[in-house]
Formats: structure tokens, sequence, C-alpha cells
């Protein structure tokens, strides 16, 4: 039976090749929705590493040159110390840092530098010592900062484990100088080693992959170190949306020459997620429509087809076939066209870890998004034969007689 199968689909391999191209351009489409399906799920599964329930932020309107915040003559450096040490007796308060970014929002800082004659690029923020209290994070490896750093010759860093393995390979990072960033001839690099190394964390939105990052050490006393424009806060578990207003009222009798504004990093979180899901959700819905498109012209080409094959189909029915092998015939046909579009569709698809730059597609990504594309193409054409196949089933006998 499978033979004769082939057979008769390489005889009109003509009317095939058509439709098999309309079902490998439907398979690439529902690949690339399919493989973003599945890293957004694979990271949604991830930890982030930090906690971010019961923890606000406050922007401050500190003053900005070259687009990053500055310390002037150290009267901002005064007021965050003044406005740390307030939000730590305010009531309902478990602790408070500065942070030059945080989490979920939509600014970036990146390092790029040279290693070993290969380019290492990561993102980078900037925070005091109480960051640690208010997102509990959790170290895989080395010790957070402390005031041991106090006054030492080196700025201390804090790395993720995919910064770590960029920078470093297989070794130990702990105690190793990463570099900062590429500077301009005639300045000095500004050292700094990795004191630390945390088990997870992901800034960027909850369905963002694992990259690489490093939390710098800002001291407040230090004049080198930069005044960072935010301050998170842990407010205590039940704390009521309403008390927001009262920490920036608190904040703004105690540093009346900043404008704040506060949110929930669980609002913030939320619009991140936003951000990565509208566009997987635009892209289903395109793919989707497409699809419709291809499932309504394939129906319509079946159906002409078993139109056209009425004395073909009477002669089987004539021959002994059931009702049942006729339809099973007109599914098969459709699926051994599929397969072999499919299959075209895969060499080209697990090409991706390869053609994508920048490792964004794995290869177990790709092996996944094939096969999902794969069961709903042949789920596709088996419901578009369903009309065409129960069509063949009518066909009597006696309609074969019509062409003699």
């Amino acid at each position: 039976m499978t033979r004769h199968l082939l057979k008769l689909v390489w005889n009109r391999r003509r009317h095939h090749v058509l439709v098999g191209l309309e079902i490998l351009a439907s398979f690439l489409i529902v690949f690339v929705v399919a493989v973003l399906a599945v890293k957004t799920a694979g990271n949604a599964a991830r930890p982030a590493g930090f906690v971010s329930d019961d923890v606000t932020v406050v922007e401050l309107g500190l003053r900005k040159r070259g687009g990053g915040p500055v310390a002037d003559d150290g009267a901002d450096r005064e007021r965050m110390r003044r406005a740390l040490e307030t939000l730590r007796r305010l009531e309902g308060v478990e602790a408070a840092a500065a942070a030059f970014l945080v989490p979920y929002g939509t600014g970036r800082a990146v390092n790029s530098h040279t290693v070993n004659g290969r380019p290492l690029e990561y993102d980078y923020s900037e925070v005091t010592d109480d960051y640690l209290a208010v997102t509990r994070l959790k170290l895989a490896a080395g010790r957070w900062f402390s005031r041991e750093d106090d006054g030492r010759p080196y700025r201390p860093v804090v790395v993720t484990r995919e910064l770590a393995r960029e920078a470093f390979g297989t070794e130990d990072p702990v105690g190793k100088e990463i570099p900062e960033g590429d500077v301009e001839p005639g300045t000095t690099r500004r050292r700094s080693r990795v004191v630390g190394v945390l088990e997870a964390y992901r800034p960027g939105s909850d369905y963002a992959a694992p990259a690489p990052f490093a939390l710098f050490r800002t001291d407040l006393a230090n004049p080198a170190d930069d005044v960072p424009s935010r301050i998170v806060v842990r407010l205590r578990p039940g704390t009521p949306r309403a008390f927001e207003e009262k920490l920036v009222r608190t904040l703004e009798a105690a540093v009346p020459e900043w404008s704040l504004t506060a949110e929930p990093l669980a609002v913030a979180r939320e619009a991140a997620a936003r951000r990565w899901t509208v566009p997987i959700v635009a892209a289903s819905l395109v793919a989707g429509f497409l699809l419709l498109l291809v499932a309504l012209g394939l129906t319509g080409v079946l159906w002409q087809n078993v139109t056209r094959r009425t004395r073909e189909i009477g002669l089987r029915r004539a021959t002994g076939a059931t009702a049942r092998q006729v339809a099973a015939q007109v599914v098969m046909e459709v699926w051994i066209v599929t397969a072999l579009a499919v299959l075209a569709g895969c060499a080209v698809a697990l090409q991706a870890p390869l053609l994508v730059p920048g490792g964004f597609v794995r290869a177990s990504d790709a092996a996944a998004g094939a096969a999902a594309a794969s069961l709903v193409l042949f789920a596709l054409t088996g419901l578009c034969a369903l009309y065409p196949a129960w069509l063949a089933t009518r066909v009597f006998p006696s309609e074969a007689l019509r062409y003699e």
C-alpha cells in the first residue's frame, strides 16, 4: 500500500510540489514561533535570582552628565546617605540600598572589552552593600560586599555564573581581576576584583535568558564612586500600597532638593513581562492567520483533486475498496507530501544554532521547535484532508461508468 501511495504521489509530482512548498513555508513560520515559545517557557522556569515581592523602587532626580549619574562637590553624596539613613529608621522598612540600575528597568549599562583576543561584553550595575538584604540574592561562591572592602586598592565586584564562564572559563573567578571596559588612551584602567559569584541574576525579565552580568560595589564615602540614581527599599510583608505615599513624603522632607517617584518592583516586573511577551503574541497571531489561509487553500486544492479523480476513486470502490480505505488514501497522500516538506524544513531548521548569531538558539531549542512545528503541520494537513476524504467516500462505483 505504501509503495502504491508513493507512486501516486510521484505521478502527480508537479501538482504536489506547489502544495509541498506551501507546507514548507508554513513549517518555517511555525518553527520560528515554536522556538520563541520554547525559549520563553524554559526561561520562565529558571530562577530570577532575587525576590521582587515587597520591594519598592524610588527614582531620584539627580543631576546628569553624559547620560549617567555623577557626584558634585559632595552634596548629592551626602543627600544619598541621609536618604538611606532616614529610610532605615522608618517603621515598615526592612532594608534600603542605592543602585544605579534596578531589575526590570528599561535602562542598560554595558562594559565591553577584549579578553585573550576575543570580545567580552556584559551588563552591569553599581550598588551599595545593603543591596543583598533588599533583593535577597544568593551566592554560589565567594562573598558579598562588606566594610572590609573599604580602602582596598581594587573595586569589588560580584558576577553571574555566565560572566564568570565567559571571562575565566573553568577557572575559579574569585580573586581574579575582571576588565571594567575599554578605556581611552592615556587614562588608567580601574582594577576590579571578583569577590563573589551569584547563583542567578536575571534583571531584564522573567522570560529573558541568563546573561553575563556584574554588580560593582559603590561606596558613598568614596569620592571616586558615582552616586546611584535609585533607591530600592524592602518593606515588611503585608505593608499596604498606601505606604509608598508616606515613604515619599518622608524622603522629600529629608532631601527636599530631589524630586522623587516610587513604584513597586512587582509593577515593573509585569511591565517587563509584557514587553517580552507582546511581540511573541503578535508573531503567534500573524502565524495563526497565515496558517488559516494555508488551511483554506489546501482544503480547496484537495477538494478539487478529489473531484478530478472521480473515475479513479470509483474504480477503486468497484474493485472492493471500502469507504474507510478510500478516505485513508486521501489523508495518507497528503501526509506523504507533508512528510517530505517537513523533512526539508527540518534540514533547514536544525541549522538555526549555526545560522543565528549570539547563541540565541541552542540545539535543544531547534529540536523542540522542529518537533512542535512538525506536529502542528501534520495535524493541520490531516484536518484539511478530512472533508475531501469524506467527499471521496461518497463516490460510488457507478460514478466511474459516466466516463465510459
